[in-house]
């Protein structure tokens, strides 16, 4: 299983790369893999609000764990 978080407004280069990455890996029959992009987000603010109980990081990052 792997799940890839990458943010809305990253460098637009990183959202495709994760996107072609988790394609790729689908088509070659990798179970669970799965593309996030986390809304009004930056690569570097991707992490500061995963605290709050409304992130969609954490919401992402929990539902993932538990399956």
């Amino acid at each position: 299983p792997m799940l890839n978080i990458c943010a809305e407004n990253d460098m637009a280069a990183r959202v495709e790369e994760n996107a072609l990455l988790v394609a790729w890996l689908n088509k070659l029959g990798a179970e669970n893999v799965r593309l996030q992009i986390v809304p009004e987000r930056d690569h570097g603010t991707i992490i500061h609000q995963i605290d709050r109980p409304d992130d969609p990081t954490a919401q992402a990052l929990c539902a993932f764990i538990k399956g």
